[in-house]
């Protein structure tokens, strides 16, 4: 009896067990699934757009697939995908934009949140300065379907020749009248290469740089002789000769000719014996040539009026006054247009002894 009454006892006591085990099962498995449907609420800005949601899931990759939100290639998150929801009450998404980067012709698709062409391209690692140059504006706004070009800085070699322009220089020539030019020395246009390196991008010259400069011809100054003398007509009238027209003394300007009669006169240079002395208006000229004589122009050869001094006639000409001037002894030897009558024309080495001359009174004596 005692054994039955024990062996009931300890029935009771496994039941009372059994049941106390599958409460805490119970117990346990109702705290899971309350903590399992447990609602979250969370906020997601969406490149700008923001809405909050509710989920159940614990992750944020969890969440984004209960809210619907897909993300692409090179979209940007302020959190991790595998962090738990409840660490974040907002999250933001930067959405990526889709560019085509141009590197040497060769294309590539690039998805970035970058802002800028400078940005992306730093992020992407390219190098550029003296390896690689950016074609498209670095400040440009990345933009969907954006085109970024670069292209290698691969430099040829380009001479190209220029033309040196001549100077001109003038230089004055007291031996030609005033207002006359002469080309002494023809200006010639000299030559120089330069050479310079070009970079070059579909025909279109991108940089310019050059390198060296060498002139190979140098250029010819132009000389241009002009004249500074004051020209004025001489009496002679078929020559070039130059005459000043300040006169050092008034001659007498009638058409006739003073004479005095023959006898001789002492001189410095000798004694002269002559036929007669005539009064007359003396010029002067130069230039070279031949006489109407047909001897060539030189001192001592003068023009005269054949009708008042026959050609060939022997002379000694001096100043009126007998000392301020000597021309000294001479021959009739040329003649001239405007040697009328008392004019007398001597010749002289330079234009620079006819201005000073000018026209002066003269003593003409015909020798014997």
């Amino acid at each position: 009896m005692q054994r039955i009454k024990d062996l009931v006892k300890s029935s009771f006591a496994l039941r009372a067990t059994v049941i106390c085990m599958t409460a805490m099962l119970v117990s346990i498995a109702v705290i899971a699934l309350a903590l399992n449907l447990t609602v979250y609420e969370i906020k997601i800005d969406d490149n700008g757009n923001t809405a909050t949601y509710k989920v159940y899931s614990k992750t944020v990759k969890g969440a984004f697939a209960e809210a619907g939100i897909e993300l692409k290639e090179g979209d940007e998150l302020s959190a991790e995908l595998n962090a738990s929801v409840r660490d974040y009450s907002e999250i933001t998404i930067t959405r990526a934009k889709t560019v085509i980067v141009a590197l040497n012709d060769k294309e590539q698709t690039v998805h970035t949140t970058s802002k800028t062409v400078n940005e992306m391209v730093e992020k992407l690692g390219i190098p550029l300065g003296d390896t690689n140059l950016l074609l498209t504006d670095g400040e440009t706004p990345i933009s969907e379907n954006l085109k970024v070009e670069i292209i290698a800085k691969i430099y040829r070699e380009v001479k190209e020749t220029e033309s040196i322009p001549y100077e001109t220089k003038s230089v004055a020539n007291n031996t030609m009248k005033k207002g006359i030019e002469n080309v002494k020395t023809a200006g010639v246009n000299g030559e120089k290469v330069k050479t310079y390196k070009v970079l070059e991008h579909n025909g279109q010259v991108i940089e310019k740089q050059m390198v060296s400069e060498e002139v190979t011809k140098k250029p010819v100054t132009k000389v241009v002789e002009y004249g500074t003398v004051v020209a004025a007509i001489t009496n002679r009238g078929n020559t070039t000769a130059r005459n000043n027209e300040t006169k050092s003394s008034s001659p007498a300007q009638s058409s006739s000719t003073s004479a005095q009669s023959g006898g001789s006169a002492t001189k410095a240079n000798g004694t002269i014996s002559y036929s007669k002395v005539l009064e007359m208006t003396a010029y002067s000229y130069t230039g070279g040539g031949l006489t109407a004589s047909g001897s060539p122009c030189a001192v001592g050869r003068v023009a005269v009026d054949p009708k008042v001094i026959p050609l060939g006639t022997r002379l000694y000409i001096e100043a009126w006054d007998g000392s301020s001037w000597t021309y000294g002894y001479a021959v009739a030897a040329d003649t001239g247009g405007a040697i009328k009558g008392n004019k007398i024309d001597l010749y002289r080495n330079t234009e620079t002894e006819c201005r000073n001359f000018g026209v002066r009174k003269a003593k003409v004596y015909v020798l014997n």
